[in-house]
């Protein structure tokens, strides 16, 4: 078996090619689609993703991590969450399919009715391809993946350009939505090779639920916090502030997101396969977060240092409005990936019953917060979101104090350094965009000064001369 770190070495590689054919390619193809079209086509999407990404929780239920997280797996495993999973998502289509008209009443656009019927529709071809995900997740097969979600992005992205270049509108993200589904689930039938037998096992059922349950709980709970803000915005102000919201969100999630779940990805199953090791597994944890803040840290303040710039020449000015939603939201992103290394651990331990105890606690404070804010603006609600973030870190961070000694104020100590010198280094381009300088210029000079400062300072630090080596060691 390949070391830890050889393994995560390989996996990141392939896992980085991965997310990159989904968010870098759809970053790119996405980029030439905001400019056709506008702000109110992609707040009308947003108010219909609320309720597919509660129908996406609701079709996996906690199965697929529980897949991942066995050591042992049967072909009786495989079929039972295969069968499970489709049957959840024919009931939650057969919902949203008998809703739509009340969510178009909602919001007061007709229109919404038929695209919640047809995008919908992702739901279920997801669900015939989930458990074959997993399945090469388990065996770290994430070049195959990335090969998968490569060619699906790559064409679905082309689609979806072409029909917003005709006039398509906001079907053009709908059929770009479906198309990648539908290519995905034909390139990852192929790779897997494999097909789920005529069999559904109580037995396999209830040893997952016991824990998927729990995760299902908890998703739950996360995802209606998180689709909490648009459905307000949707409701509450115009198709234009949701989509300004959205876009500016998006961006700023994009750095941090990318790297974040690739690396969630990869040692997810890495650490399932060390979780009787603790000494073994807080080195490798320990390792996985200075890293991980390294470079989350620097690329998202960076980005949002340079949002105007960034905004005004890739999408033009009728986008500006999301220059402050990129900038405020950074501060929650790029936390992110300390609450997903700290829930990491309770999960490889077997421990989802304290993550759904956490998303009570957690969520209960944050929805108070987020309900204050709704009266006082969008810009409030964005504010609402780093609020959150803190207190998720605070809380995900107890348990791993209480566990592995490894508590809120030693995270503090080893992350704190890395976002203290990004906030510096970026500082001369933020600085820069307030004057009346031209908008590549300012990009241009930003984005060369703070890599060379931040170099700099930080040249000597274990972890960038550990980053360093496996940038430039060639596999």
């Amino acid at each position: 078996m390949e070391s830890v770190k050889q393994t995560t070495i390989s996996g990141a590689k392939w896992g980085f090619i991965e997310k990159f054919s989904i968010q870098g390619v759809r970053f790119i193809l996405g980029i030439i689609m905001a400019r056709l079209l506008c702000p109110d086509d992609y707040g009308a999407i947003s108010m219909i993703t609320v309720f597919i990404s509660i129908g996406e929780v609701f079709v996996d239920s906690g199965f697929n991590n529980a897949l991942i997280r066995q050591k042992n797996h049967s072909e009786e495993d495989y079929s039972t969450v295969f069968y499970f999973n489709l049957a959840i998502s024919l009931v939650c289509y057969a919902i949203l399919f008998f809703a739509s008209p009340y969510v178009a009443s909602f919001y007061k656009m007709p229109i919404l009715c038929d695209v919640l019927r047809i995008q919908s529709v992702s739901l279920i071809i997801n669900a015939l391809l989930a458990v074959q995900v997993a399945k090469l997740t388990v065996e770290l097969n994430f070049k195959a993946l990335a090969k998968c979600n490569f060619i699906s992005s790559v064409l679905s992205g082309v689609v979806g350009v072409c029909l917003a270049y005709v006039g398509y509108g906001i079907w053009a993200l709908v059929t770009q939505t479906l198309l990648y589904s539908t290519i995905n689930f034909f390139c990852v039938l192929y790779v897997s090779k494999w097909l789920p037998k005529r069999i559904f096992s109580r037995a396999s059922f209830h040893k997952l639920f016991s824990y998927g349950s729990k995760l299902l709980g908890a998703q739950l709970i996360n995802k209606i916090y998180y689709n909490i803000a648009p459905l307000a915005i949707g409701k509450f102000y115009t198709p234009g502030e949701l989509g300004a919201y959205d876009k500016g969100a998006g961006l700023a999630a994009f750095p941090s997101d990318t790297v974040n779940m690739v690396m969630q990805k990869v040692t997810f199953p890495i650490m399932a396969k060390i979780q009787d090791d603790n000494e073994r597994l807080m080195v490798v944890y320990r390792k996985y977060i200075k890293i991980l803040s390294l470079i989350i840290f620097f690329v998202g303040i960076l980005f949002a240092s340079l949002a105007k710039p960034i905004i005004e020449i890739v999408l033009t000015t009728k986008w500006s409005a999301a220059i402050v939603f990129l900038q405020i939201y950074t501060f929650s992103s790029i936390f992110n990936h300390i609450d997903t290394v700290n829930l990491n651990l309770l999960y490889v331990k077997g421990r989802s019953d304290l993550v759904l105890k956490l998303e009570f606690f957690k969520k209960g404070l944050a929805l108070a917060v987020l309900i204050s804010c709704i009266p006082m603006g969008v810009i409030a609600i964005c504010i609402s979101r780093v609020i959150y973030t803190q207190i998720n870190v605070f809380f995900d961070s107890y348990y791993t104090g209480k566990f592995f000694n490894y508590g809120l104020w030693k995270q503090i100590k080893d992350v704190g350094p890395y976002l203290l010198i990004s906030l510096v280094v970026c500082l001369p381009g933020f600085l820069l965009s307030f004057t009346k300088l031209n908008n590549w210029l300012v990009l241009i000079c930003g984005g060369i000064i703070a890599p060379i400062l931040y170099y700099i300072i930080l040249h000597k630090d274990p972890m960038m001369k550990e980053l360093t080596s496996l940038v430039s060691r060639r596999h």
